[in-house]
Order: C-alpha cells, then sequence, then structure tokens
C-alpha cells in the first residue's frame, strides 16, 4: 500500500468517525432498509385510506390496520392463527408495527420544528419497527425505530419521518424530514 493510499484512507476514517456521533447517526444500510421499509408501510396506509376512507382514529381502527399491514409481512401464515395487536404506551402494535391517532400531527410547530430535534418519547422502541401515527383523518407520519431504539436521525441530529397529507395541494404528498 502506497503512503498516498494510506493517508488517503485515514482521512476518510476521520472525516467518517466526526462526522456524525453513532448514537445520533444511524445512516447505513439497515437504516436505509427501514426507511424503504418505511415507503412500503406508507403505501399500505394509503390504500387503508382509500378504501376505508380515513385513516385510523380509534383501538378497532387501529387494530384493523395492524392487521392488513402483518398479512403483508412473511410471518403471516393463514393457516395460523392471527396474533392480537397489544398495546405498548399510546401504541397499539403487532409484530414490527405501532399505529396510534394522534390529533397533534395537525400542528404544523410539531411537525416541522420540535419533533424534528425532539420526537416524543413514546416512539422509542424495538429496533427496526415501524410506527404510524394518524390524525383519524387524512393525515398520517411514518417513523422507523434505528438500532439505538430511538427514531431515525439525520447526519445532522433531526428525526427522519414521512408526513403523508392527502388534502395538500399535491394530493397525497409526502414530506420527508
Amino acid at each position: 500500500m502506497s503512503l498516498r493510499n494510506l493517508l488517503f484512507g485515514a482521512g476518510i476514517a476521520c472525516v467518517a468517525a466526526l462526522a456524525c456521533r453513532p448514537a445520533d447517526c444511524q445512516i447505513g444500510f439497515s437504516s436505509q432498509s427501514l426507511m424503504a421499509d418505511m415507503r412500503n408501510v406508507a403505501s399500505v396506509v394509503r390504500d387503508y385510506y382509500r378504501k376505508e376512507g380515513s385513516l385510523p382514529a380509534s383501538t378497532a381502527d387501529c387494530d384493523r390496520l395492524l392487521a392488513v399491514l402483518y398479512k403483508r409481512t412473511s410471518r403471516f401464515d393463514p393457516s395460523q392463527p392471527m396474533p392480537m395487536p397489544s398495546s405498548a404506551g399510546v401504541f397499539r402494535v403487532l409484530d414490527r408495527f405501532r399505529v396510534v391517532y394522534d390529533t397533534s400531527i395537525d400542528q404544523k410547530s410539531n411537525l416541522d420544528l420540535v419533533w424534528r430535534r425532539t420526537p416524543p418519547s413514546s416512539w422509542n422502541g424495538t429496533a427496526g419497527s415501524i410506527g404510524i401515527v394518524s390524525n383519524g383523518e387524512k393525515r398520517f407520519l411514518v417513523f422507523g425505530i434505528g438500532e439505538n431504539g430511538e427514531p431515525l436521525r439525520s447526519e445532522n441530529g433531526q428525526a427522519i419521518y414521512n408526513i403523508y397529507d392527502f388534502e395538500s395541494d399535491e394530493g397525497e404528498g409526502e414530506r420527508l424530514f
């Protein structure tokens, strides 16, 4: 290995080490895969909205969406009894999916400022889980839980979540943070 290659490699290692702290920065293969899963989940939720005419606004609605999501996983076996959703804090949970009805997603300051810096503590959980927050009408938010049990964060430390709004100018618009 030449001295030039050694210095170049050391420089990349230093940049990578200083770019973000491991607890704050979870960009990598597993995070990218989780982000792809978040988009797939959002697609299922959009289909749910089209079929039901609204988003989950009750425990029964949340459980119905969880069942739809679970049936799309590789663990679903139609010959076996369907597992029952349970409660984990404010969320209804089934497998790796978490759903909650929460109208505070209608507050622009929560979406654009507060939650980007400090997501609600209820958004913590098992690594690889995907959370859905519904306003019960036409807006929902999807977030993923990283390896540290907290919401995924960007390199600048802000929470990553997708917002879907059926009333936006773009129709079924998506805003990624």
